[in-house]
């Protein structure tokens, strides 16, 4: 079931922003705490793919409430990151965000420590990204959730990690309810989007050059 959101935008690229591990912030050979604005730093057991993934792998967790009187705990979503790197300031503020509104957040480092502010070095963490493992790493956030009482779990991603999301609702529906994605097509190789059967919204650029990945021309044809 897609959906592409009707209105359409001009395109505008992630704008660099201030990285850093999910625990420390590396800058210049310093490091200085990373506000996680109420999130903990947590470790999860992610199934090896190939000898690349190293299993564990850092997430910043926002708790929702436990189910209490009857009424189950609150749904969770997994947020997957764009290409210069795992939790930064920006994913985290965005992470925060999900979670005033009564969700339970994962926000996994993919990267496993690994960021970047240079475009040139971010293409190259996201080329050189085990696609299989981090697909593996996303469903074990799903997995994670559901164990703690998530009553749905669903998945949102931007770029580099809408992508995946997309892939993940194909490759993992039971491990995932519905999905949103921020521009970014998963290779064929790694899923095929016309077999999604979970809600999927969908938001593209319309002056996205980034043919076959992002572009309104591979957008519009998620819709057939």
């Amino acid at each position: 079931m897609l959906r592409i959101a009707r209105r359409t935008v001009a395109v505008k690229r992630p704008r660099r922003v201030q990285v850093a591990t999910v625990a420390k912030q590396q800058r210049r050979g310093h490091a200085t705490d990373l506000d996680l604005k109420g999130g903990k730093a947590i470790t999860i057991r992610s199934p090896l793919i190939t000898s690349d993934s190293t299993g564990a792998l850092p997430v910043v967790e926002y708790s929702g409430r436990s189910a209490v009187g009857g009424f189950p705990a609150p749904p969770a979503v997994v947020v997957l990151q764009e290409w210069w790197g795992g939790a930064n300031p920006q994913m985290v503020t965005l992470a925060k965000h999900y979670h005033d509104m009564g969700l339970r957040v994962l926000l996994p480092d993919l990267y496993r420590g690994k960021s970047t502010t240079v475009a040139s070095e971010a293409e190259h963490l996201m080329n050189n990204l085990d696609w299989e493992g981090a697909l593996n790493d996303v469903e074990a956030c799903a997995e994670h959730a559901r164990a703690h009482g998530a009553s749905n779990v669903g998945v949102v991603g931007f770029c580099m990690g809408g992508a995946l999301a997309m892939a993940a609702l194909v490759r993992s529906p039971h491990n995932f309810d519905a999905g949103v994605v921020f521009y970014g097509i998963p290779p064929t190789t790694l899923a095929a989007p016309e077999r999604c059967t979970k809600p999927l919204q969908l938001h593209f650029g319309r002056n996205d050059p980034l043919e076959g990945f992002s572009d309104a021309t591979a957008a519009h044809a998620l819709r057939h």
